[in-house]
């Protein structure tokens, strides 16, 4: 998992972006880091969100991921650059990795 990986304390987090001018509707995806470090196995997809976040219903397992979104209808996954999972804003220049770790009670 890159350093720059966002720690996040919950199984439902919320994710957030920038519009991007004249897309009406996103697309959403999450995978799991594979052994390489770079995206593997997809998590979580959905198509044609309204609006500029989401919360995967169900929630997501501790664990370590990448996520994305793109204009619906596009290949083009976005970059860091418009992106946040809350509360904390995520800064890195590529790649959108996120850690969900839950501390044992």
């Amino acid at each position: 998992m890159p350093q720059s990986a966002v720690e996040v304390h919950t199984l439902h987090p919320t994710f957030s972006w920038k519009p991007a001018a004249g897309v009406a509707a996103y697309d959403f995806a999450i995978w799991f880091v594979g052994p390489d470090g770079a995206p593997g196995e997809s998590q979580y997809y959905t198509e044609n969100i309204e609006g500029t976040e989401h919360t995967p219903p169900g929630g997501l397992l501790p664990g370590e991921y990448f996520w994305s979104v793109k204009p619906h209808g596009s290949t083009v996954w976005a970059t860091a650059s418009f992106t946040q999972v809350n509360p904390l804003w995520v800064s890195w220049g590529r790649g959108l990795p996120f850690r969900i770790k839950i501390s044992a009670k």
